[in-house]
């Protein structure tokens, strides 16, 4: 599955990866979450770079 879909929704593949590190840095408690960001921030990433990611490493 894809880290995060064009729009924005964390997926995850446990089986591809192991983290590692502070659980409070870890991806899988956001599957399946959209990302969130700070109120008042108008930026955001653009879903096409989630998708030049996914090509490059093989996720599509």
């Amino acid at each position: 599955m894809r880290p995060v879909r064009a729009n924005g929704r964390v997926m995850l593949a446990p089986q591809r990866f192991t983290e590692n590190g502070p659980e409070r840095f870890r991806l899988k408690p956001y599957a399946g979450r959209l990302l969130q960001f700070a109120a008042g921030v108008p930026l955001r990433p653009n879903g096409k770079y989630f998708t030049q990611h996914h090509r490059h490493h093989s996720f599509s």
